[in-house]
């Protein structure tokens, strides 16, 4: 469940941004699931609440606005194939933007439910992105076909029975 916290500190870790100092590496500030919710209010998000149940797309977008980062949050039902291709395609051509993604597992072909991982690529000739899971020890990188993947982030969480999506971050 605490994959959207995974996914969020690896782009934020990717960006250049002032990184908050860790006591377990006092010389190498970085961001840590365990620093991740620092200053953020309890009422948009407890760690030990989303290690249970997760995070929705309002929730993730929310506290990623906290971080110095731009957030736009695209919801799931919101896009379309075409714009869907053309957003991964501007995104993820840029060193300082990342497109986080929620989606249903079981609408990729995989085992499970709802997931948070980063998006890498796209890949025109296939029509397909690559995803890099941030459960490796389960799921190695996979180039994801784009209809599937617009199908499995549209797809309603079972929190807010609202459509996932993408918060695109950037700096």
């Amino acid at each position: 469940a605490y994959c959207s916290v995974a996914t969020s500190v690896i782009a934020l870790n990717a960006l250049e941004l002032p990184r908050p100092a860790s006591a377990l590496y006092p010389d190498f500030p970085f961001f840590t699931q365990d620093n991740f919710f620092d200053g953020i209010d309890a009422r948009i998000a407890q760690s030990e609440v989303v290690a249970k149940e997760g995070m929705t797309l309002d929730q993730l977008s929310t506290v990623l606005s906290h971080h110095a980062v731009t957030v736009q949050k695209i919801p799931g039902d919101t896009l379309e194939l075409p714009a869907f291709r053309e957003l991964l395609k501007t995104h993820l051509r840029e060193s300082n933007r990342f497109v986080l993604l929620n989606f249903n597992r079981r609408l990729i072909g995989q085992m499970g439910g709802g997931h948070w991982s980063p998006l890498a690529a796209y890949h025109a000739a296939s029509d397909s992105a690559l995803l890099m899971d941030v459960a490796r020890y389960k799921y190695p990188p996979v180039w994801v076909p784009l209809a599937d993947l617009l199908a499995a982030a549209q797809d309603p969480d079972s929190v807010s029975n609202q459509p996932r999506g993408s918060p695109l971050i950037s700096t």
